[in-house]
Order: structure tokens, then sequence, then C-alpha cells
């Protein structure tokens, strides 16, 4: 198993121990497509995303002991880098690596194996992947579709063979069976070949080649002897070989010696590959695929039972077994045509989003979109100032009170007040339409509240606010006297800043009077503050 998958099975159990929803699909995603991945910087930032309040840490051996479990190691082995530990005194520890075993080892012992790195974690109930029960039954509904369809696919094949078993003479009973019993066989390595070289076959076949033959399986099947034409494997050529065999046998409109017969020259014109391919292997490459040599193994059995069965001969052959023939075999290589698609923009996809992510993770990025984004100069802001008013950080925030997007916004900024608070303000410019005047009485409302309890009470006004959106709810937990005066005042100067610099549409957001770059998410806006004490 890859040092990838060893990390995405760690984590997916790791958030199972601490009960966090998060779907599986969506941790896979979010890590493979980090740019660091498989460090640990691509972790916590996974962590980040889920919510998860965490905290990567270097300690000494004897604090080892007072760490809630379970929680993150970092190993030494460049191989299986990363456990859960599970109980730790001062005598043992219990922790589970990538193979899934739990392993019970003295305290010294573990020393040895261990970075003195840990991530602690420490979820709540906010902690999860956005939207997971959508999501989740996303996951399961696209299970049962899975499921489905190969009960249905299943279904379709014991019809199939029902039918060409009943049109099927008893003496060639036998030769049926048997060749479509090896040409599944065949279907199913050469399956697991192509999965193989497109880096996605299942994990015991990955450690079914890794202990029989090293690096043998890698190595073959990516060798310039495996591409026939152009880009055309030999994984591919087969898996279309033996599908087509298949679905030749088990067409009931195919006459069945006629079939037998075309099924049993063609796997004779294979042998010639087979002998090529060991030598290669043997004498060349000086490795062995244990996947290639099983397929070349079928070849030859398949062609014992053609040759006992008295299949290798030349007949006359009718337009309807010709047609069957091109049929059967045009069916596979258009699917593979299809699949091989599908495979590129996949790997396409995932490297245009792994792009994506480096570019958008960049301080260097961030700070020259930044810098030659748009500016203002909103001076006081007509005095509505959250946070330490001293702070080198100023974030402008375009808002108006009653838009979503910007509801949404707000616990990213408090969030990001209360983390930063000796860096960072945030100066408000609300957006009030004309004649609005359900907007005007809150504007009025939290002015009062700024101007006679300060900006602590007007934060949590804000707060209370775009939780709720119960003005009502607010007055009973702060009562306070409005101005008319100060409020259209206060009014007039933020439609002013907001006629001057355009803006229009909220929330809009500015850095010391600099755009926010658009390509960047405002939910991670807390990412660049620490950059931007440069700035």
């Amino acid at each position: 198993m890859s040092v990838e998958k060893k990390i995405i099975k760690i984590i997916r159990k790791f958030i199972g121990y601490h009960n966090v929803p998060v779907t599986t699909a969506n941790i896979s995603d979010v890590l493979l497509t980090h740019p660091d991945f498989p460090d640990l910087v691509s972790i916590s930032d996974a962590f980040d995303e889920w919510k998860i309040d965490h905290a990567t840490l270097k300690v000494k051996p004897e604090q080892l002991v007072d760490i809630e479990t379970p929680f993150i190691a970092s190993l030494t082995d460049p191989d299986d880098y990363l456990a859960i530990v599970k109980e730790v005194s001062n005598d043992y520890v219990i922790y589970e690596a990538g193979n899934g075993q739990d392993l019970k080892i003295d305290f010294v012992g573990f020393l040895e194996r261990w970075r003195g790195v840990v991530i602690a974690v420490s979820p709540d109930e906010n902690s999860g992947e956005a939207d997971y029960p959508a999501k989740y039954k996303a996951q399961k509904i696209n299970a049962y579709k899975w499921g489905l369809s190969g009960l249905i696919l299943i279904t379709l094949l014991a019809v199939l063979i029902k039918l060409r078993l009943d049109t099927t003479e008893a003496r060639y009973l036998a030769p049926l069976l048997t060749g479509l019993l090896f040409a599944g066989l065949g279907v199913i390595l050469s399956a697991l070949t192509y999965s193989y070289d497109k880096g996605s076959a299942p994990e015991f076949v990955k450690e079914i080649c890794g202990a029989v033959s090293g690096k043998g399986c890698k190595d073959v099947i990516a060798s310039n002897a495996s591409k026939i034409i152009g880009n055309i494997t030999l994984s591919e050529i087969g898996l279309a070989y033996f599908f087509g065999v298949f679905i030749l046998l088990l067409l009931p409109t195919a006459n069945t010696i006629t079939a037998l017969n075309i099924a049993a020259l063609l796997n004779l014109c294979t042998l010639p590959f087979t002998v090529f391919s060991i030598y290669y292997q043997a004498k060349v490459m000086k490795a062995m695929c244990v996947l290639c040599i099983c397929v070349q193994v079928l070849l030859w059995v398949q062609f014992c039972i053609g040759y006992s069965y008295g299949l290798l001969f030349i007949g006359n052959y009718d337009i309807t077994g010709l047609a069957a023939a091109l049929v059967s075999f045009s069916i596979p290589a258009f699917a593979l045509m299809l699949l091989r698609s599908f495979f590129d923009k996949q790997e396409q996809v995932g490297t245009l989003k792994k792009a994506l992510k480096r570019f958008n993770k960049n301080p260097e990025v961030f700070n020259g979109m930044l810098k030659n984004g748009r500016s203002i100069d909103t001076g006081s802001g007509g005095s509505f100032i959250i946070g330490n008013p001293d702070a080198e950080i100023t974030l402008t925030i375009g808002t108006n009170l009653f838009c979503a997007p910007c509801a949404n916004l707000h616990p990213v900024i408090h969030s990001l007040i209360n983390k930063h608070e000796s860096l960072v303000k945030i100066q408000y410019v609300f957006l009030i339409p004309p004649d609005d005047a359900e907007q005007y009485a809150l504007v009025d409302y939290l002015l009062a509240i700024y101007n006679q309890h300060g900006p602590s009470a007007a934060a949590y006004a804000l707060n209370y606010w775009f939780e709720t959106f119960d003005l009502p709810g607010l007055k009973q937990q702060i009562p306070t006297q409005t101005d008319a005066y100060k409020t259209q005042k206060f009014i007039n100067e933020h439609r002013d800043i907001c006629n001057l610099f355009e803006i229009e549409h909220s929330p809009a957001v500015f850095i010391n009077g600099q755009t926010y770059p658009w390509i960047f998410k405002l939910k991670e806006i807390a990412t660049w503050i620490p950059y931007l004490e440069q700035y």
C-alpha cells in the first residue's frame, strides 16, 4: 500500500474514532488535492477545513502520557510515518499504523520510532464536513446505485447464459462452459492489470504483486514493450481480447461451434506473444510481473482446451458468425475508448485541482494580487470599527445586513477577531439601499449600541443578528436610545463611501484598503493574516 493510501486510511479511521461527520470521498478529495500532501501541513489544513480544533506539537517523551488519546504521532519510517496512538503509559504504547493492526510495544521502543511530533485534536459539535447530511446521503445513494447496477449485470449475464445454453447442442456444452469460465477469468485478470497500469488497482492486488514480484509488476507494465501502437497498452489489448471472446461465446445469435472455433483460432494467434513476453521479462527486464504471467498461463490453458476439444480448424464461416465476431470485439474496443477518456479526464481534473490549490495557498501570489488590486480609502469609515483600534491590519467589510452571504461570512470574521485580536480590526461599511425602512431601523439601533455601549456590545449585536435575524429579540437584550440625526449622518457617510469606490455588491472585502483577491475564498481569509504582518 502506498504512503498516500496509508495516510488516507489513518485519517479516515482517526476521524471515525472522534465521531467527526466527514464522508470518505471528501477525506480523499481534500487530502489528495492538497499541494503538500502527504506532509503534516496537509493534514493540519484538512482539519481546518473540517473545523476540527487541533494543534501540531513537538513534545517531550514524558508529556505523551498527558495527551488525550487517540492522537496522531509522526513516525520515522518513511513508508509508514503516521500512526494513531490509542493508549500511552509509562511502560507501553498501543498504536495503529497504516496496516490497520494495533501494535503494543514498550515505551522505549516507541520512542525509537517516534519523531517527537504529535497532532492532538479537540472536535466539537461544529466540526465536520459542510452540508454533511446531504453529502452522506448522496454517498449512500451512489453506493446503492453501484450495488443495483451489479445486481442488474449479474441478472442479465445469467439470462444470456441461460439463452445460450438453451440454443447449444449437448455435445458442445462442456467446451462452451469451459470457454466462458476461462474467458471470464481472463477479463478479471486483464481488468486488474489495466487498473494497476492506471494506478487504481485494489490494495490486495498491489500487496500480492509487491509480495510475489517486488517492483516487477510496476516496472514491466510501465516498460516500452507494454505499449504496441502509440499509447495503446497490452493490458488494454488483453482486456479487449478476453472480453470479446466472452461476448462471442455468450451471444445466442452465433452458431456455437463457429464461435468456439473463432475463439480457438484467435487464441492460437496470441501464443507467440506469450513466449516473447516471458523472454522479455526474464532476460531484458530481469523482473517478472505476476499479473502478466497469470494472463499468459491462462492463454495457454485456453489453447489446451481448444486443442483437446478439436476446435483448431479453419471452417466455412457464414455471415452471421463473422458478424457476431465483429460485434463481439467491437463492443469492448469501444468501451475501452470511453474508459481511457474517463481516466484521462480524471487525471487532468486531479492535476488541475492540485495546481489550483497550490496556487491558492501561495502567500506570494496572494500578496501580489492584493497589492495589484483596486484600492480604496475609507478614512474612519463612519466610525463603526470592531477590534483593536491600533491594529496594523484593517479589514474593511462592505456588508448588507439582510444579505445571506454576508451572514455566512460573519462567523469567519468573528473568529478572525478572536484569534488575531492584536493584529486586526474590522471596519464595517453598510450598504443601505434608499428608502429601505427595515434596514434603516436596524442600522439606527446598531449605531446606538456602538455609541452608547461600545464596540464589544456592537460586535455581540452583529453576531446575534446574523445568527437569528431577530431584531425584537436583540432589542430585549440590549435596550438603547437611538439618535435620528446621528444615524442619518452615519448612513450618508456610508453611502458616500459606497458611491465613491463603487461598492455595489456584498460582501465586499478589503485588506488595508486593497481589494481581497477574487480567486481566493473569503472563508479562508484567516489563512493569510500571518503573511499580512509584513504587508
